[in-house]
């Protein structure tokens, strides 16, 4: 079941807009929970749109997101990711594009950013955006420094190839298989 995620703001709220070097992020990330946005992209086939991941937290097939900036709402995080990650706008009124899936926590072993092995937690809202046929074909670009390339993937496969990912990196894989 999906919903909204409500954005509350106390008094006259400005955000500081600061940009933190690596070493200060590095440092921030050992003791804070980052605060992030997934989009769930799907196409009028029922396929969601995954990017492979050249870098940490997770380098492998993921869907396209990252993290929120002080005051943004779910919404504006999503607009600014998907501008900054695929080059790609949807059309149509934009509130009315994003419905919140769910909320997870996540706990990596490694991250990005130097101490690499320090890992980091986050706090993940996951929207789902269904695209047109003309919207997704409209994809092509995406951020090469973060993504190897873009796939069309049905849900089931997803499950599958975590589930098998998972067999392979604990050994579980019947030898018969």
């Amino acid at each position: 079941r999906m919903f909204t995620t409500p954005h509350f703001i106390s008094g006259n709220f400005k955000s500081p807009a600061v940009f933190l070097s690596n070493e200060e992020y590095g440092r921030a990330l050992d003791c804070l929970v980052k605060a992030c946005t997934d989009i769930m992209i799907t196409n009028p086939r029922g396929e969601i749109l995954l990017g492979k991941r050249k870098v940490y937290p997770h380098p492998d097939w993921w869907i396209i997101g990252g993290r929120m900036r002080p005051g943004e709402t779910v919404t504006d995080s999503a607009m600014r990711l998907l501008h900054r990650e695929l080059h790609f706008t949807p059309k149509g009124k934009q509130s009315d594009r994003f419905s919140t899936v769910a909320n997870y926590t996540y706990c990596f072993d490694m991250r990005n950013e130097a101490p690499q092995e320090n890992g980091n937690a986050d706090l993940v809202t996951i929207v789902c955006l269904q695209l047109s046929q003309e919207e997704a074909e409209s994809i092509s670009y995406f951020d090469a420094n973060e993504y190897e390339k873009l796939r069309w993937t049905k849900p089931e496969h997803i499950m599958q190839d975590k589930i098998s990912t998972r067999q392979k990196e604990n050994n579980l894989i019947d030898s018969q298989q």
